[in-house]
């Protein structure tokens, strides 16, 4: 198997201010930091709050036999995420 110790998984905004929420598979508070380390498969969704209250949200998956040099981008709503293996 080609599974990593583990996943940096991190969200990135150029909106000033925001606030992260990264959230594991089962739906519970992971990180309220950019970014994370961790070696659980499944899908991982990071809520972005701006100052304002407005709320942008995004999913990356990491599945368990990653390579580790593998990134994912995602950008919604004017907010990424990346998810470096």
């Amino acid at each position: 198997s080609c599974t990593s110790s583990g996943a940096t998984i991190s969200g990135n905004s150029t909106t000033p201010g925001v606030t992260y929420a990264w959230y594991n598979p089962n739906g519970r508070l992971m990180s309220t930091q950019k970014s994370f380390v961790t070696n659980i498969a499944g899908t991982y969704t990071l809520k972005v709050t701006s100052t304002e209250g407005c709320v942008s949200s995004a999913s990356t998956t990491l599945g368990e036999d990653v390579p580790n040099d593998q990134a994912i981008t995602l950008n919604v709503g004017g907010y990424s995420t990346n998810g470096s293996f």
